[in-house]
This record gives C-alpha cells, sequence and structure tokens, in this order.
C-alpha cells in the first residue's frame, strides 16, 4: 500500500489541525513582515495639516503659537475650496520637503510653500 490515502480511509484530526496552524502562522508572520517593511520605507513627516474649505485641522508637528497665522494663511489668503492636506519634514540639509495632496493649481502649492518657508 502507498502513503496516500485510499477511498475511505479516515485522515488523522491532529495533522490536519496541526497542517492548518502552520499555514496560518506563515500567513501572519508574511503580513507582520510586509507591514513592517512597508513602514519602514514610508517617510516620517515633521507636521501635517489638512485644510478644509472652512476649517484647518492640525494633525501632527505645527507648535500652537504658529497656529493663527497658519490659519489665517489658509483660510483668509489661500482661500480654497478643495481639501488639501500638506505634510512636511526637515531634512538634514535644512532644506523643507513637502507633500501637497489636492491644491487645485501649481500657483496654489507654490503659495503654500513661500509660506511655509517662511513660517515653517
Amino acid at each position: 500500500m502507498t502513503d496516500a490515502f485510499q477511498c475511505g480511509e479516515v485522515r488523522d484530526p491532529s495533522r490536519v489541525v496541526m497542517s492548518r496552524m502552520v499555514a496560518a502562522l506563515t500567513l501572519l508572520i508574511g503580513g507582520v513582515t510586509v507591514f513592517l517593511v512597508w513602514k519602514a520605507i514610508q517617510p516620517r513627516w515633521d507636521f501635517r495639516i489638512v485644510v478644509h474649505a472652512d476649517s484647518v485641522e492640525f494633525v501632527k508637528g505645527v507648535p500652537a503659537f504658529r497656529r493663527a497665522a497658519f490659519e489665517a494663511f489658509f483660510l483668509h489668503d489661500l482661500q480654497t475650496r478643495d481639501r488639501i492636506r500638506i505634510s512636511g519634514r526637515r531634512e538634514s540639509s535644512g532644506r523643507l520637503k513637502l507633500r501637497i495632496e489636492g491644491a487645485s493649481c501649481e500657483g496654489e502649492k507654490q503659495q503654500i510653500r513661500n509660506f511655509l518657508l517662511m513660517f515653517g
């Protein structure tokens, strides 16, 4: 007789459970590994701001004493109707690296960059 199951034979339930546990553990370890690699390659932002048509949400990193100037710029000077998300970090060379999502034109993006270079 071969090792293959013949019609009518019963499999050992402990082996089936063990193989499923090994498969689940392998998937879990693979998922955690993918997540950790993804987190490692994501840029770390020093600040994040979300601008809505009628409010400014400071998600991270903007000091309280600068928030009034930021709100005045985004709500009164820029006057956008779109939602804009701004993320930025200061590189070791001192350069300000920005990611601006949702601005309707390059002119708006340039205004935001200029303002952040002056106040950021």
